[in-house]
């Protein structure tokens, strides 16, 4: 029996549907489906700048025909016949780029036979690796997993580095946690050197792109090498204080939104929030919460999607980047920080299709806040993918 999985300690994930958004532009990005192939096709070598091999053993992976609802028409797998969807007992597939990538994606679905008793606990992952075979990072599949004989919706695992050293890719499913088997279908294999050049970076927090809006008082800002700094007094007051930046430019259909945050001299349990906000759709915060907070005690991230409260998630990071996803009417909440790259989803929710604007906000309450100074920078407010419309509205980075 294999045993490719490392502990939940290494987990990171991100699910959204929108792995060549993070691409950037398809110039820049390899996309491979396995369509167009007969049921059973060898593809070691196969496609351009990958060669694709069985991890364990390094025999063949095959593009295997599936029906319409799982992933018309073809999926890649480790077996050659027979049902398409493994997990880790019978090895992973193993992609090796003739090029260091930055961007990894693939699209994963948990799938369960009708046998089995217990709670499903095994998840598709993707795993990165560096040139000497480090581990860079584990991507897991977030979503629920499927009861006796059910088959999940396909997500998108993505592991994006700090740079352009992703030697090589696996993914499967674990076998490591106790419960029923789960397998998994794999499908739409992307990669990319870059992050790609339709980025429209929009933190120059120039007067023309951005009102600066303060209620209550103990709340001013400074700019500094080009990071926005606000600062909470420790005699600030309201309930709420708020320090905002309110856009000038509207985001327009799908978009992926997110901004870097950094606490220069951390306050633990200070009760100040420090999100990103999209009025009338949601917001992503890292709360410190207080002793004397509303259920909101300890470092957190937390945030609401569509009127629905998210999950609260433990952190320590003091330095991290929050992320606002809108396809269609689905808007996700993501989080990233500490040491790790890799984006993990704090939850999704319904969301109006209209125009709208966002905000980055600095906020407490009197009952919550702890009388302590605080000072909250942020930087590169980024629109990963979209268009914003407006005066005087960035154009994409060239």
């Amino acid at each position: 029996m294999l045993n490719l999985i490392p502990g939940r300690r290494q987990a990171r994930a991100i699910v959204a549907g929108l792995a060549l958004a993070l691409l950037g532009g398809a110039a820049q990005a390899t996309s491979i489906n396995f369509d167009g192939l007969p049921d059973g096709t060898v593809l070691r070598s196969r496609y351009a700048g990958v060669v694709l091999t069985e991890a364990v053993k390094g025999g063949e992976v095959y593009a295997r025909t599936t029906p319409a609802s799982q992933s018309p028409t073809n999926v890649v797998s480790v077996f050659p016949g027979g049902v398409p969807a493994y997990g880790a007992y019978f090895g992973a597939v193993q992609a090796v780029f003739s090029a260091p990538q930055r961007v990894v994606s693939i699209d994963a679905a948990a799938m369960r036979v009708p046998e089995g008793l217990g709670e499903p606990l095994n998840r598709p992952f993707l795993q990165a690796f560096d040139s000497s075979g480090a581990l860079l990072d584990t991507v897991y599949f977030q979503g629920a997993l499927p009861p006796a004989g059910g088959v999940t919706p396909y997500e998108t695992l993505s592991y994006t580095s700090g740079s352009a050293n992703i030697a090589r890719v696996l993914f499967s499913v674990q076998q490591s946690q106790p419960g029923p088997s789960v397998y998994g279908y794999f499908d739409n294999l992307s990669f990319a050197t870059t992050v790609g050049s339709g980025l429209v970076r929009y933190d120059d927090f120039n007067s023309k792109r951005w009102v600066e809006t303060f209620i209550g008082t103990g709340i001013t800002t400074f700019t500094k090498s080009s990071k926005m700094n606000m600062v909470v007094a420790a005699n600030a007051a309201g309930d709420p204080f708020v320090g905002r930046l309110d856009s000038l430019c509207l985001l327009r259909g799908d978009f992926d939104l997110s901004v870097e945050y950094n606490f220069p001299a951390f306050q633990q349990g200070s009760g100040v929030r420090t999100g990103l906000v999209v009025p009338g759709a949601g917001h992503i915060e890292r709360t410190s919460g207080s002793s004397h907070d509303v259920g909101l005690g300890g470092e957190i991230y937390y945030g609401a999607i569509g009127g629905t409260s998210l999950e609260a998630v433990p952190t320590g990071d003091i330095t991290g980047k929050l992320r606002l996803a809108r396809v269609g009417s689905a808007m996700s909440a993501y989080y990233s920080g500490g040491k790790s790259t890799a984006w993990k989803l704090l939850g999704t929710g319904k969301v109006a299709l209209d125009d709208l604007p966002f905000q980055l906000q600095v906020w407490s309450h009197d009952p919550f806040f702890d009388d302590r100074k605080v000072t909250v920078q942020f930087d590169n407010v980024t629109l990963n993918s979209g268009k914003l419309v407006g005066p005087s509205c960035p154009t994409p980075t060239p």
